[in-house]
């Protein structure tokens, strides 16, 4: 607001002068320097105002006319206006006699003359020219006073603390608010400020140093009318605190503006980033990694010690050398030099470090671009991570590595071997079971009706064994990655139907009903239909064995256009929270087996999880202690080429199918 009323009361003088219809300049009072001349003025002499305001009064004046200048000039402020004729060299040689009248006036405790020039043949306007010029001067004091004002207004809003004093005396004429709030003093106007020095700088060896400083910046200031080189003080405010404050002053006539900047918490933060370099440096010499700085050029700037022990040369005999001169690839070298520049960083660029005595040492370099305060790049920051020991260590992992996959592929040999081996055995017990059956049969022998007893447990038996066989077989190949897959364009709607239904008598002998739904009645999509077999016999084989009596199996079909979605949900035992992503683990089994009420080897779900995912669907369980459990699968709707056979039946053969299902459902005894 300040600047504003400033600039509005210069705009008010300048138009009212410039506009006037009288010939006026005005000069300087001590040395007759023409400060500013109106437009009837440079019309009248003939010189543009910038050419003017270069002429003393002498200049213009002819050598007759100075005797009576210097006695205007001399008159005391109070006198009357001066009237003289002068003549007046103009700009086109000519010289013309007019009358000037002075007008003498003080302006900020400095002496000016208006000089209005009269042309001889308008000597009847004198009069009212001089009423116009003195009603002019009044405004122009008015406002002058105005800006006045307007100038405290502007120091006071001004965001350092600032003083105005009076010669080489330092006479205090003005001090702001903010100089009063930060020093705790407020001093009369001019008053000798050496009483604010005494309270400053109450330390008299450190004031006289300080005022001396001072005092013959001051001088060499007010000699040049220019400003004062910034001095950095410590002053003791009221409260008898110390501040750090950096001086400014610039020297405009008699004033002096002088200016306070606290420097105290940048002079704090400038220590404490001192610190914080000196922390760092020490983190930096720590560190195991070689570390150094190096400039577009590739010189090296700087290094830590590390670098020193990897190079075998002092980090003065390194600063300043080619970064090029320790690594064996310069190629290489210089492609990740120019690469950070362009993209600003490199990563894991693997080099060779060249040592002092001649051996090398593998590592490998990460580095990024630095900048200065105004974000040029300066360098780049290079550390270099010695990998020979890891890559020892790699090695020998690899070698490991490669002995475990052996040892894993002997394991997974001698399962499958192992899993033959058992079914042969047992399918051999299994025929002769068959046969006794069919011999007990046609027979009537009542001792045969015991024994009939322990060929069924004998048979079910075996069909655990069978199951845990077959299960083996399938987790081994699953673990050797030899699962084959064969797809084919099936309804999965139909599948899952039948395979369900085909549980019914299983679940009729826990008093468990089985209930099955769809959305829809077909969906064609590409599938293993083996896999799926034994997907949902597995799923329901295991609702069936932890649900109660009298429970409920629910198993639904959804559409989800691009997917389909099966769920298997029963009202059973349910699982904790904190075992549900434990279940489709390898042997893992819920319950403790302490307290188990069925029989199972804990693969089952695994293979479940490992079929589902290799024909692209998910599995995900649902579940709560005492409500039940839901698992629910989702498959992608993928078509083959071939087209779909709607003649394709899982159940192929009932006979074959039922030794299936007593072989799946071997762990639920009858």
């Amino acid at each position: 607001m300040a600047d504003m009323n400033n600039a509005t009361a210069d705009s008010f003088y300048e138009q009212l002068f410039e506009n006037s219809n009288d010939i006026q300049v005005i000069v300087d009072g001590e040395n007759g320097q023409i400060v500013n001349a109106n437009k009837r003025a440079c019309e009248f002499y003939g010189y543009p105002k910038e050419k003017i305001k270069k002429f003393k009064i002498y200049n213009i004046s002819k050598a007759k006319n100075l005797e009576e200048i210097g006695h205007v000039f001399n008159q005391p402020l109070n006198s009357k206006s001066a009237e003289i004729y002068l003549t007046h060299k103009l700009e086109n040689g000519s010289e013309e006699d007019a009358k000037v009248i002075f007008s003498k006036m003080c302006i900020n405790e400095k002496i000016y003359f208006n000089m209005t020039i009269l042309d001889v043949l308008e000597d009847k306007n004198i009069e009212v020219q001089k009423n116009n010029t003195e009603k002019e001067l009044d405004d122009y004091e008015k406002e002058l006073t105005r800006a006045e004002v307007d100038y405290r207004k502007m120091l006071e809003h001004l965001p350092v603390a600032v003083i105005v004093s009076l010669g080489i005396g330092q006479s205090m004429l003005y001090q702001n608010q903010l100089f009063i709030e930060f020093f705790g003093h407020a001093f009369q106007e001019s008053c000798d400020i050496t009483e604010w020095w005494s309270m400053a700088y109450p330390d008299p060896g450190y004031r006289e140093s300080v005022f001396k400083e001072w005092n013959a910046r001051l001088s060499e200031a007010i000699k040049n009318q220019s400003k004062i080189e910034p001095m950095e003080v410590n002053i003791t405010i009221k409260d008898g605190s110390i501040k750090q404050v950096c001086v400014h002053a610039t020297v405009v006539g008699d004033m002096n503006f002088i200016t306070f900047i606290d420097m105290t918490e940048r002079k704090q933060a400038e220590d404490a980033i001192r610190l914080i370099n000196s922390y760092n440096r020490s983190l930096i010499e720590t560190s195991l990694d070689v570390l150094m700085t190096v400039d577009s050029q590739g010189s090296i700037r700087d290094v830590n010690s590390t670098t020193e022990k990897a190079t075998g040369y002092s980090r003065e005999e390194l600063i300043g050398t080619h970064i090029f001169s320790y690594f064996t690839n310069h190629e290489k070298l210089r492609n990740a030099h120019n690469q950070v520049f362009r993209d600003g960083i490199i990563e894991d660029c693997e080099l060779e470090l060249k040592h002092k005595d001649g051996y090398t040492t593998t590592v490998i370099c990460n580095a990024s671009v630095y900048k200065d305060e105004c974000g040029q790049v300066e360098g780049v920051f290079v550390s270099a991570r010695d990998i020979n020991e890891r890559k020892i260590r790699e090695a020998e992992l690899e070698r490991q590595k490669s002995a475990a996959e052996e040892a894993n592929v002997l394991k997974s040999e001698f399962l499958a071997n192992m899993s033959h081996e058992l079914r042969t055995p047992v399918n051999v017990i299994f025929s002769a079971i068959q046969l006794f059956e069919l011999y007990f049969k046609k027979s009537s022998d009542i001792n045969s009706l015991n024994c009939d007893k322990h060929l069924k447990a004998m048979k079910q038996n075996c069909h655990r064994l069978l199951r845990l066989i077959n299960n083996l077989i399938d987790i081994t190949k699953i673990g050797a990655g030899f699962m084959e897959l064969q797809l084919k364009n099936v309804n999965v709607v139909s599948i899952v139907e039948d395979i369900t239904l085909s549980v019914g008598e299983y679940a009729k002998m826990k008093d468990i009903y089985v209930q099955f739904d769809t959305e829809i009645e077909e969906k064609i999509i590409a599938l293993d239909p083996d896999k799926m077999e034994r997907i949902f016999l597995n799923l329901l084989s295991n609702a069936i064995k932890f649900t109660s009596r009298n429970g409920m199996i629910f198993v639904n079909i959804y559409d989800r256009g691009t997917s389909v979605v099966i769920s298997v949900k029963d009202t059973g035992i349910g699982i904790p929270q904190d075992k549900i992503n434990e279940i489709f683990e390898r042997f893992i089994q819920v319950e403790n087996t302490m307290v188990r009420n069925n029989e199972g080897s804990g693969i089952g779900l695994s293979i479940v999880k490992s079929f589902v995912e290799i024909q692209g669907g998910t599995i995900n369980v649902l579940s709560e202690v005492g409500l039940g459990s839901e698992f629910i699968i989702k498959f992608p709707v993928n078509i083959l080429s071939e087209e779909y056979s709607e003649d394709y039946n899982i159940i192929d053969n009932e006979q074959n199918y039922a030794e299936v299902l007593d072989i799946e459902f071997s762990d639920i005894y009858k």
